[in-house]
């Protein structure tokens, strides 16, 4: 049935932009061989659901297998891959062993979720030869994320577009990997608080005043942004600092529910390529 419908799609010559959003219990190696025959895709999104109800996946995971469809698409610019758990035996280097060597990706969007904690930071550096060019990212739930956040501050590989979205506090390596960015231009935090107030009052400060000068869009969890805009007339100030600030959404914490309030008139915005839309 899929390579039927695969043959169906290759009548699409036009086709660049792939979105796979499939059960663990299905065929994956199977479905990604016979997607792998598409060649003209400029973004794809994979995101592979169920997998709470596979606690013993095999190793090698067949999850690896969508790297044939990397493979089979050197011009992707824009990438998410997403998975509910962590799960074991996923590997990024089998992922992106799959492209050649001598033609990395240029990706200028990535979104990833669902790092492994067994992952060795060896497996994630297979990752970075294709993000050199990246102008966003999206850490999504449920990722560990500071090891990928440390490498990419190391390489120093800084996007001006970052979306975060953690069920956990904002780890310390985020707020250096922040502070140290040369430029952020959009910046989603979905829970920006640490277990001392005053301390996530003083980082919030630091960030705004660091970016002042560049951030267009900020997006927080509604009770930090409260506690910041009443914890002194200091909070207040650093965020009127904003002078170029145009989007400000605030939101409830594990509701992908926004509300956005436009600071221009120039509200409506697409931050590299990917609209900043919740993920069902």
């Amino acid at each position: 049935m899929v390579s039927g419908t695969v043959k169906l799609l290759l009548g699409f010559y036009q086709l660049s932009e792939l979105v796979l959003l499939i059960d663990y219990n299905q065929d994956l190696s199977h479905i990604y061989e016979c997607f792998s025959k598409l060649h003209n895709l400029r973004k794809l999104r994979i995101e592979v659901r169920e997998l709470y109800y596979y606690r013993n996946l095999p190793n090698p995971n067949r999850i690896n297998d969508l790297g044939k469809i990397l493979g089979a698409n050197l011009n992707l610019t824009h990438l998410e891959l997403f998975w509910q758990d962590a799960p074991s035996g996923v590997s990024f280097s089998t992922i992106f062993g799959h492209i050649p060597a001598s033609s990395p990706l240029k990706l200028e969007h990535l979104g990833i979720c669902g790092i492994s904690p067994s992952a060795e930071d060896t497996d994630l550096r297979a990752i970075i030869p294709h993000i050199r060019s990246l102008t966003s990212i999206h850490l999504a739930y449920p990722l560990y994320s500071s090891r990928l956040i440390r490498l990419l501050h190391s390489e120093r590989i800084f996007p001006p577009i970052i979306r975060t979205t953690f069920n956990e506090p904002v780890s310390r390596d985020l707020i250096h990997y922040l502070n140290d960015h040369p430029e952020v231009i959009s910046l989603s935090i979905s829970r920006a608080w640490l277990p001392d107030p005053m301390t996530r009052n003083h980082i919030l400060l630091e960030m705004l005043a660091r970016h002042s000068k560049s951030l267009t869009y900020f997006s927080v969890e509604i009770q930090s942004f409260f506690y910041f805009c009443n914890w002194n007339v200091q909070g207040e100030f650093s965020l009127l600092q904003c002078t170029k600030l145009e989007q400000l959404v605030l939101s409830s914490f594990g509701s992908w529910d926004v509300t956005c309030y436009a600071v221009s008139e120039q509200y409506t915005k697409t931050y590299g390529g990917v609209e900043d839309t919740p993920i069902d």
